[in-house]
């Protein structure tokens, strides 16, 4: 189970919430504001950094192209595969500049 601490606590006493998630459990921190998480924190090493923020990153994009596709289906729009190709390439152009 993950442990949840406000941003206030984390400020106060940042050594005893990374204390409570290096306990045996999965180890992940949710930071909340008002209520609402707000950031996922947990402990890495030198080796494991790079590897843990990859898959935040794999994570965040797994979502985001859920989003997408049901906002497609809701949309009711149909789309053909010239159409996807264009909007890739597109978006690939816009971002090189």
């Amino acid at each position: 189970m993950a442990v949840y601490a406000t941003l206030r606590e984390f400020q106060q006493d940042a050594k005893s919430v990374l204390a409570k998630l290096r306990r045996p459990g999965d180890g992940i921190g949710i930071m909340t504001s008002h209520g609402k998480p707000v950031a996922v924190i947990m402990p890495v090493t030198p080796d494991t950094a790079d590897t843990c923020a990859a898959e935040f990153r794999r994570v965040r994009l797994a979502a985001a192209f859920r989003a997408a596709q049901a906002g497609i289906a809701a949309s009711g729009v149909t789309w053909k595969k010239d159409s996807a190709e264009k909007l890739v390439a597109a978006a690939r152009h816009g971002r090189a500049r």
